[in-house]
């Protein structure tokens, strides 16, 4: 079956749905977003719990001032939790750090030295680092200011301070390799934190009801029919683009429908690309392109939610609900063991992958609910384990961690897929040490041109200056569809936001 529409969008996440929404209020009707999985989000995706929405996927707003995502929460009156924290930067120190034996480490001991790796690594990316440069990465750059460090302030420490702060600097490199989803961080490029765009107000923004809400404000706005859930697609064949009088894209789906469009806005992950893009284009991609997308980084972290009937750790209650975050170390001195965990596999390390678990929190509003952070190495053991000695690991690693109190068995253990979902692979894109200047300039760049944009490319991964953020996912949308509107002659009109009606509901600033 051959369908002609004027606009296909392959993905129905945060950039496909806005790309849509933008056409349409811009007078291009004829649009139809073609959406593998079977909801509405890509990796925005939440589960309900107890009525309220748990973050499996994006979980906050970076920034507020320039940032598309929290204007559009404040315009439509969802309500808005910025971190009120003072240490607000790209690194959080925490306010306490607990071991597997029970220790309470005060920040004071560790202060110091993560104050001076942050600084030290900063100053460098920003300074000293040219772009084109591929010998460094930003964990050659840690470990070199960590040897610093220790030369200067490390020579008259015991064998306890130091261990301590061998597990402190591998907590401030597991917070990097979550942040950034690197699974190393020899992966990631030192010149990283000069590309990423850190926009001005709350890195870490909560909003009431989850990300999933300023989602559903975005397809509200599209009718129904524009979206066609478990339609994944195989082919996109652009060999008539340069025609000048056809141009047509012929997109083929996995059902055997095939739709004939003007243009075709791609906003698969980067993972996905790197995995499909030469089975997927026809012909395949100019050599330039491929070289950009597989140089760039696509890594993966996992979450795992605890769910107990009650709370039974301390939290601290805040405008903005009960909340109260836990950091561990780790001290390989004192082996740490757990019985309930029967499963063979190991990180890269050689450890189980519960160990090194890097972070807890008690999720917003839920103080029953405690949410782990895990690295890809251990996010990838977790995605294929049975259930039951999910939740019996889960047990035994809580009540290890938290020593002085006693844990009930939890009611259920939710875990998030996206590494081994194959048509994500991941969670989100990084600039990686393989990245080059041109890599950059050709990445996302619209086939077979500027003037003349056939197949156009969105999504974070795609979004230099903004890479990872849901932010970047929208202004990409954006920016496709109005060079859609150009080649057509037509000049976009209005904001963004002026798509959004305003609520009598007001955000908590």
């Amino acid at each position: 079956m051959m369908t002609s529409t004027k606009v296909v969008i392959v993905g129905a996440g945060f950039a496909g749905v806005t790309a849509a929404a933008w056409l349409l209020k811009n007078g291009i009707k004829d649009v139809v977003i073609l959406e593998a999985q079977d909801y509405i989000g890509g990796r925005v995706k939440a589960e309900v719990v107890d009525g309220k929405n748990l973050d499996l996927g994006a979980q906050f707003v970076h920034g507020k001032d320039g940032n598309p995502a929290y204007d559009i929460a404040e315009k439509i009156g969802i309500t808005i939790f910025p971190d009120t924290s003072e240490n607000n930067h790209l690194v959080n120190i925490p306010a306490q750090f607990l071991t597997p034996h029970g220790e309470k480490i005060s920040p004071d001991e560790a202060n110091g030295l993560l104050k001076f790796l942050f600084e030290r690594t900063h100053k460098e990316a920003v300074d000293d680092i040219d772009i084109d440069d591929r010998g460094h990465s930003e964990g050659e750059c840690y470990e070199k200011a960590y040897r610093e460090y220790l030369a200067k302030y490390g020579r008259n420490l015991s064998r306890r301070q130091r261990e301590l702060m061998d597990a402190i600097y591998k907590w401030f490199c597991g917070y990097q390799t979550i942040d950034s989803a690197a699974a190393d961080l020899t992966e990631l490029s030192e010149w990283a934190l000069r590309i990423y765009k850190v926009l001005p107000g709350s890195r870490f923004t909560y909003v009431d009801g989850g990300i999933t809400e300023i989602l559903k404000a975005v397809v509200r706005l599209l009718p129904r029919e524009v979206i066609r859930l478990n339609t994944p697609v195989t082919n996109i064949n652009w060999t008539n683009a340069k025609s000048p009088d056809s141009g047509k894209v012929s997109v083929t789906c996995d059902n055997g429908e095939t739709f004939l469009a003007d243009h075709v806005i791609v906003t698969t992950s980067i993972g996905y690309l790197q995995a499909k893009h030469q089975q997927l284009f026809t012909p395949q991609l100019p050599l330039s392109a491929q070289t950009a997308i597989n140089n760039l980084g696509f890594g993966g972290i996992g979450k795992l939610f605890i769910k107990w009937d009650k709370p039974f750790v301390g939290y601290t209650q805040t405008p903005y609900g009960e909340v109260q975050g836990y950091d561990f170390l780790w001290l390989d001195s004192k082996p740490v063991a757990l019985l309930s965990d029967r499963c063979p596999l190991k990180t890269r390390y050689g450890k189980p992958w519960w160990y090194g678990v890097h972070a807890a929190e008690t999720v917003r509003g839920s103080p029953n609910i405690l949410e782990l952070w895990l690295n890809k190495y251990q996010a990838e053991i977790v995605e294929g384990l049975d259930e039951a000695e999910l939740k019996a690991v889960c047990h035994e690693l809580i009540q290890t961690l938290f020593k002085d109190l006693k844990v009930p068995v939890p009611a259920q253990v939710y875990r998030t897929t996206w590494i081994t979902n194959p048509y994500f692979r991941g969670t989100y894109s990084f600039i990686s040490s393989k990245v080059r200047k041109q890599d950059l300039k050709h990445l996302g760049q619209p086939l077979p041109s500027v003037s003349n944009p056939r197949v156009l490319f969105a999504g974070e991964g795609f979004a230099n200056g903004f890479i990872s953020t849901i932010h970047g996912a929208i202004l990409t949308g954006q920016a496709q569809a109005d060079l859609i509107l150009k080649s057509k002659g037509t000049q976009p009109t209005g904001q963004l936001l002026d798509m959004f009606s305003s609520s009598i509901g007001k955000s908590k600033l």
